[in-house]
């Protein structure tokens, strides 16, 4: 989809063609607040987290050890999807809710030791 060149809308712009009412600044800014995310979405720039409710971490982990993961507060995790874990195959995966809110997630891969994950939590 072809979007247009309009990203944005200046009061400055607005002022060439004559004195501007009070009630236009407000107006321009709550426009451009609705304007901004939807050339963004048009123009094909969206990431996964846009798409989802979810949180992507990229950390550290050892094979087959629990490692506490926090969670946005308010939020409640329904899965997780392993991304990647240094170019290691990933045999099994799970994760078990905390009473404090977080979560532990237990990432196992082939040949053990420790790997750099990303890991897609997904978000209700």
């Amino acid at each position: 989809m072809k979007v247009g060149t309009i990203k944005k809308i200046l009061k400055e712009d607005l002022a060439k063609f004559g004195k501007l009412e009070a009630w236009v600044e407000p107006f321009i800014s709550t426009l451009n607040g609705f304007i901004e995310p939807v050339v963004r979405t048009l123009s094909n720039n969206l990431t996964f987290a846009d798409n989802f409710a979810c949180k992507v971490i990229e950390q550290k982990f050892t094979s087959g050890t629990a490692a506490e993961v926090s969670v946005p507060a308010g939020r409640r995790v329904y899965g997780i999807l392993p991304v990647e874990a240094l170019n290691k195959e990933i045999t099994s995966y799970k994760f078990t809710r905390k009473v404090n809110g977080n979560i532990s997630i237990t990432l196992t891969w082939t040949g053990g030791g420790d790997a750099v994950c990303r890991v897609v939590i997904l978000l209700e």
